[in-house]
């Protein structure tokens, strides 16, 4: 028997150009007060998205950073007191940080407007991080889950081309997730590879910012790579990847590019999915080919693939496993490997 849990926005507008539904869909969510969250880094984007809220506008927070750190939740969340509605325009980091604030300030209506693949507009799960441990502490709260998504690729041109790239291998990592799960579901397992495919294919053709059809099918992969996460689960990437993420300062996408292969290897050993439907996604016979198909892909796209290649501190291994092993004993798991020597593995 299985369940499978609806998860979605009331609305997602996507195609080039889409941007100009915005005011509509703050009319839609009767919204009066309105704040806009972005990051540092977009601040000189972002005029064009305070002039469609016009006099709804009431300040744009420009603080939102890599992993949500929990005092840059605290910070938007005073500015957001009295909105009754909040846009995240940035990745996955301020959408996160936008779901956060929601729940501290009373649930105000959310419009994501992403910018990478990171497809965090379509949960309503959030992930911050405390600054003193550098611990991830992820939490879901259906209330947060944002009503209007903005899928425009026009919007996606100013993202750094290795936070895109990534972002798109995060993407694949929820489909391969969504696939490789213990129980998965037959209605997310065939939007999953379709996610995988799509992305696969259209991500190297989307190195160039003009390519609006390319990025525009990753976006489209993005979104339905996240469709089945939570009908079916995370099963070992994504908590490596946050801790890992959190702990060393790694960026979201680049995590799933370091923990990917190593996760297929592994659970080549423990199911035949990744032999049987997995592997000939990369035109592999096992999951091990697969996870060498992926890792000259990844290299092919000049992202790193290696812990060392990264910040982390191979010392810290020990501390980060710990992490990763209270993540998977809060949800009522345990790891199926030794989490050390999977990360040694990664260095």
């Amino acid at each position: 028997m299985r369940t499978f849990r609806s998860i979605s926005p009331e609305r997602v507008h996507t195609g080039s150009g889409c941007i100009a539904r915005l005011g509509r869909s703050l009319d839609d969510v009767a919204a009066k007060r309105v704040l806009v969250l972005t990051t540092a880094s977009l601040s000189q984007f972002v005029n064009e998205i305070e002039t469609l809220v016009g006099a709804r506008h009431m300040g744009t927070f420009g603080g939102c950073s890599q992993h949500s750190p929990a005092a840059s939740v605290g910070a938007a969340a005073v500015m957001a007191e009295g909105a009754d509605a909040i846009i995240s325009f940035g990745g996955g980091s301020v959408i996160d940080t936008a779901k956060a604030v929601a729940g501290r300030v009373g649930y105000p209506a959310q419009i994501a407007i992403p910018t990478t693949l990171s497809a965090g507009e379509f949960t309503p799960g959030a992930g911050i991080t405390e600054e003193t441990d550098r611990v991830k502490h992820v939490s879901v709260d259906m209330r947060a889950l944002p009503k209007v998504v903005i899928h425009d690729p026009q919007l996606t041109q100013w993202t750094p081309r290795q936070l895109w790239l990534s972002s798109g291998i995060k993407a694949l990592d929820h489909a391969l997730e969504t696939l490789w799960w213990v129980r998965p579901h037959p209605m997310t397992n065939v939007i999953a590879e379709d996610a995988a495919k799509r992305l696969l294919k259209w991500l190297p053709r989307s190195i160039d910012s003009n390519a609006i059809e390319a990025r525009e099918h990753c976006l489209l992969g993005a979104w339905m790579s996240i469709q089945g996460l939570f009908a079916a689960g995370a099963r070992l990437s994504h908590p490596l990847g946050h801790q890992i993420g959190a702990f060393w300062d790694v960026p979201h996408g680049i995590t799933s590019c370091v923990t990917l292969p190593a996760v297929m290897r592994s659970l080549d050993e423990l199911t035949s999915v990744v032999r049987e439907q997995i592997a000939p996604l990369f035109g592999a016979a096992d999951g091990q080919m697969a996870a060498d198909v992926l890792t000259r892909y990844l290299k092919q796209l000049d992202l790193p693939t290696r812990l060392r290649e990264t910040s982390a501190v191979r010392e810290e291994i020990p501390m980060v496993a710990a992490a990763v092993t209270a993540e998977f004993e809060a949800t009522g798991r345990s790891p199926e490997v030794n989490i050390t020597e999977l990360l040694e593995s990664m260095w």
